[in-house]
């Protein structure tokens, strides 16, 4: 190589360093904005996520507790069919005892399949805290709880099935819906504030 060629050579490689040192260095992080944006993003996509799950949820419960009052609805109706009464069971243990009214409740219909998670409604036992129980053992006691109450029928035979539209099993709460459910004697699930709204809207003229 030339000495004039040398020279232009190492005068082109200064001029391209002395350029390489003056321009900016790539950037690379997000800026402060950026941050900011895509934690509230984040926030946003949390929020909308935990609102579904918590309806999902609910949605679960509440079709719990709507096989719940159907399989009483159709345990009640075989023990009527078969000893040709309603479960004598006093209603003052609602309050009085509590676990005695579930209790007896439990033995009156247990022989039609109808076990103590059937007494259970999912949403009350998710607010005590409690598990739901798919079996009591002998001489134990089920919980301290009333989750189902039931219309108290007379003697009869044919007295539930008189009217069609008595609620024959109610839940005690409404916590995974708009109010409590019940089941009517016809065997559809009803919702109490349905049953309100239809006796007080006028009939159409």
């Amino acid at each position: 190589m030339s000495p004039q060629a040398r020279q232009h050579s190492s005068k082109h490689f200064s001029d391209r360093l002395r350029t390489d040192r003056n321009s900016p260095l790539p950037q690379n992080g997000f800026t402060l904005i950026e941050l900011i944006c895509v934690l509230v993003i984040i926030g946003v996509i949390a929020s909308v996520s935990v609102g579904a799950f918590e309806s999902l949820k609910n949605r679960s419960r509440r079709l719990s507790c709507a096989a719940n009052l159907k399989s009483l609805y159709g345990a009640a109706a075989s023990h009527v069919s078969d000893k040709g009464n309603w479960p004598q069971i006093p209603a003052r243990l609602i309050n009085q005892n509590p676990g005695d009214y579930t209790s007896r409740w439990l033995d009156a219909l247990s022989p039609y399949g109808v076990t103590l998670k059937q007494l259970t409604c999912p949403a009350a036992a998710a607010a005590r805290r409690e598990r739901e129980t798919t079996t009591v053992k002998a001489g134990e006691k089920p919980p301290d709880f009333v989750d189902y109450i039931a219309t108290p029928f007379g003697k009869g035979s044919g007295t539930p099935f008189q009217y069609l539209t008595q609620p024959w099993f109610a839940e005690t709460t409404g916590t995974h819906g708009k109010a409590n459910l019940l089941i009517l004697g016809n065997g559809e699930v009803q919702e109490l504030s349905e049953i309100i709204r239809n006796l007080t809207t006028p009939p159409p003229r």
